[in-house]
């Protein structure tokens, strides 16, 4: 997983190097700014992780979702990016057993968009664990099987790829 995020990551700030931004009113990040907050916000939640320090891991990735993408970075581009931060945000949260909020930013990456993706899959696969430990099994069975059928799709269409997914 870490791999696929520092890969998204190099290719998102690639593009942004490359966009043109328009002048806006009020400043903000440039694309790779914000990427690199990000790649940033993922190294020290992945420090705090380890230190046990569950609460700043969940602090440091709330922060930088918050802030959103600049409007030089593409909605779809900016909807894995933060996707990704969301699911993460949702994981530590679950292990810290605040499943409310596991649910929230779950439900928040979700509102970005969805898509036939791993990034909407883990999402949902957070949002029906949340809710299975709410006790709402019905609608984290809905979730569950939301996640499944689009990874499902996912492993298909890598089974049937020409070199037969050997990437």
């Amino acid at each position: 997983m870490r791999r696929l995020r520092a890969g998204l990551l190099a290719l998102l700030l690639a593009l942004g190097a490359c966009a043109q931004a328009e002048p806006e009113a009020a400043p903000s990040p440039s694309a790779a700014e914000w990427l690199m907050s990000v790649r940033s916000a993922h190294l020290q939640a992945d420090g705090a992780l380890s230190a046990g320090e569950l609460e700043r891991a969940a602090s440091v990735l709330r922060g930088v979702a918050g802030a959103g993408a600049p409007s030089e970075v593409s909605t779809e581009h900016g909807r894995v990016v933060l996707q990704d931060l969301m699911f993460r945000l949702a994981e530590v949260e679950l292990e810290r057993a605040q499943h409310d909020a596991a649910l929230v930013a779950a439900d928040a990456g979700l509102a970005h968009g969805r898509g036939d993706d791993v990034f909407t899959a883990n999402l949902l696969i957070a949002r029906g664990a949340a809710l299975e430990a709410k006790g709402r099994d019905t609608e984290a069975a809905a979730s569950y099987y939301e996640a499944l059928e689009i990874n499902r799709a996912l492993l298909a269409e890598l089974l049937e790829a020409p070199d037969g997914g050997g990437r």
